[in-house]
């Protein structure tokens, strides 16, 4: 992650959690290639889920487990948790790790998600109305296509050019009445 125009890395912070992250994701990536030594890429989506990729770049995953506590990581001798900033306001910076699941908000202001298939990449439609998000999308990108992302606890961050920088600045927190369902 950049914090203070410098690249860090960022550590989880060791906890009993953590293990059994780490082993659900190593028991994924077997299930899906038997005689994987495990480890590897995985994701967390809003709801928490974890979710495991196959190694070998087709469209399986598999969802392993859910976050029940909270993600910590080390920066430069401080803790920094994925859930609060102190002035939680549409294009406030933030500076913290930046994970989360990729949508996107069409030119014509529409929410949708790709998703891998066996048949190529499909788009998802968010089917309901979400204004309140597309309002502050555009508040902080007001033209055109938008990326962002929502991680682990249901923060909207997306990136705006400073100085010909992308920076990570806060969205809003998700209204899950109006999002996409909880996988299964």
């Amino acid at each position: 992650m950049k914090f203070n125009n410098e690249e860090h890395i960022c550590w989880a912070t060791e906890d009993r959690g953590i293990k059994y992250l780490t082993d659900g994701v190593n028991e994924g990536k077997r299930f899906l290639t038997p005689g994987h030594n495990g480890g590897g890429s995985f994701l967390i989506n809003e709801y928490k889920q974890v979710i495991v990729p196959s190694s070998e770049g087709d469209s399986r995953r598999v969802i392993v487990g859910q976050i029940t506590g909270d993600i910590k990581f080390y920066l430069e001798n401080n803790i920094l948790d994925l859930k609060t900033l102190k002035k939680m306001e549409p294009g406030i910076l933030w500076e913290r790790p930046y994970i989360g699941i990729p949508y996107n908000l069409s030119a014509s202001n529409r929410i949708y998600f790709k998703r891998d298939s066996e048949d190529g990449t499909e788009i998802e439609y968010l089917k309901n109305e979400y204004a309140e998000l597309i309002k502050n999308l555009r508040k902080i990108r007001p033209y055109g296509a938008v990326r962002f992302i929502v991680n682990p606890y249901g923060l909207v961050l997306t990136k705006i050019n400073i100085d010909n920088t992308w920076k990570s600045v806060f969205v809003q927190k998700l209204d899950y009445d109006k999002w996409f369902p909880m996988e299964e």
